[in-house]
């Protein structure tokens, strides 16, 4: 006997197949007609972006900041230096009247407290103010980012306004596209098409290639000795009757 042939066949469940099919139909039918797989954009976002576009093109317009800018210290004042001088000049006195009243006036002594109060009362004087001017400028310059930045985001507004409703439009839109809803569609038969299976048939391979050899070898040496066909089958238990007689030599000729 020979090897048995086995065959598989997998394939989608049976009612399945046909939406199946109608995917590839309606993907063809969609593609030939030129439906793009994106959706057009709204009239929102092509009018966002075009806003946006100019913005950024030409830059935002600014804001009048002069006042504030007129605010800013650069260096001490007249008034300051003018208050400063009055003060060491004050203190200059006092040390020189302490001094003269103990009779050492314009002494090395005085000299010397002279040039220490007055220079500590000086240095003290300018750190302060110039840490005030500093803290002022700070405020004013923060003022003037504040104001920028709200007249940049006011000039912008209207433009991001317009894209974000633009968005949900176009979020609908490919929503209802139909190769979205192609894909949706396909997404679904292909869930229920796997819900098929295998078939499995196998067919006996019968005598196989010994079997044939045989057969053509017994079919050769009947023609060539002339036996009867009946004979040999009933050799190999096949049909037919037996023969009466067997063939003489002689009925073949010399």
């Amino acid at each position: 006997m020979g090897p048995d042939k086995t065959t598989q066949t997998s394939s989608p469940w049976k009612p399945a197949q046909a939406g199946l099919k109608n995917v590839i139909g309606n993907a063809g039918t969609l593609f030939n007609s030129g439906q793009y797989f994106v959706a057009p954009q709204s009239d929102y976002t092509t009018q966002a972006n075009s806003m946006l576009a100019g913005l950024a093109g030409s830059g935002p317009s600014t804001v009048d900041t002069s006042g504030l800018k007129g605010m800013l210290h650069q260096g001490t004042s007249p008034q300051f230096s003018a208050m400063l001088d009055t003060q060491a000049e004050k203190l200059g006195t006092d040390i020189s009247r302490q001094f003269g009243s103990l009779g050492r006036g314009g002494s090395v002594a005085h000299q010397n407290a002279l040039t220490e109060g007055v220079g500590n009362l000086r240095t003290s004087a300018m750190a302060g103010e110039l840490a005030r001017q500093q803290g002022v400028n700070l405020g004013v310059l923060g003022q003037i980012a504040n104001i920028d930045q709200a007249n940049l985001g006011n000039q912008y507004a209207p433009a991001e306004a317009l894209s974000q409703i633009g968005a949900r439009q176009d979020a609908r839109a490919q929503a209802d596209n139909p190769w979205t809803r192609l894909n949706q569609y396909a997404g679904l038969m292909g869930g229920l098409g796997g819900m098929g299976g295998t078939t499995t048939q196998t067919q006996s391979g019968g005598l196989g290639a010994f079997g044939d050899i045989a057969g053509l070898g017994l079919t050769g040496l009947q023609l060539a000795s002339g036996i009867p066909s009946g004979f040999m089958g009933g050799l190999f238990g096949g049909g037919g009757s037996a023969p009466t007689s067997m063939a003489q030599p002689w009925q073949y000729g010399r």
